[in-house]
């Protein structure tokens, strides 16, 4: 069964990350990443819910503005809305390390979503992002957390995507879609050493049906 909603993460999933240490800070610097806009679209033809949480530690640190947000978020949605990608609502964290209860891994900006969204409810949802503090934020929610990228993650992770295009086509399955990383991960177990293999093999349990917990991506 294909989620409701699914919330997205934006740095690294959306858009291009600016480099370590440094932040989108403009429009100017913010650029999609390939199928990004493709997999939203795909998102909102099925009837998932669309909300995009995103830590923006950039406000903290005195980098850019709230104001500066705001227009970025204001260009992409016209831009997504152009393509016909439905965004409900963006959530996002101006706080540094230790601050609030919305940095993600914290919940507190999935929580604002489901009291202020109507019909929204987080156990039939999916979490989509590129980083440790995403996942970390699905597993405490308890639902399937998709991982676009590569790498080992800690908590395991439902699915591992090379965009946000490969997960839309996933998650509008219902998570039944056979994993494109099937192949990647049996050359890992090839090349790998004994531990990593065991690891490995554990990921590959289950290609289809309901999400199988994977460490490497």
């Amino acid at each position: 069964m294909k989620p409701e909603a699914a919330f997205i993460d934006r740095d690294g999933t959306i858009n291009h990350k600016a480099p370590e240490g440094d932040y989108v800070k403009s429009v100017s610097e913010f650029s999609f990443l390939p199928g990004a806009v493709q997999g939203l679209r795909l998102l909102t033809d099925n009837g998932v819910r669309i909300v995009i949480v995103t830590n923006q530690r950039g406000i903290a640190r005195g980098v850019m503005t709230a104001s500066d947000l705001a227009e970025i978020h204001r260009w992409m949605l016209s831009k997504l809305s152009a393509a016909g990608a439905h965004v409900e609502a963006i959530y996002h964290c101006p706080h540094d390390h230790g601050q609030c209860s919305c940095r993600k891994p914290q919940l507190g900006m999935f929580l604002d979503a489901e009291r202020q969204l109507p019909g929204l409810e987080l156990s039939r949802s999916v979490v989509v992002g590129d980083s440790e503090t995403d996942m970390q934020a699905g597993e405490r929610l308890g639902v399937p957390r998709v991982l676009i990228g590569a790498g080992p993650v800690t908590p395991e992770v439902s699915y591992c995507a090379p965009s946000l295009l490969e997960a839309a086509r996933w998650i509008i399955s219902g998570y039944q879609r056979p994993s494109t990383t099937l192949t990647a991960s049996r050359q890992r177990i090839d090349q790998g050493s004994v531990g990593q293999r065991s690891a490995i093999v554990t990921t590959l349990a289950s290609e289809t049906g309901s999400p199988a917990p994977r460490r490497y991506c």
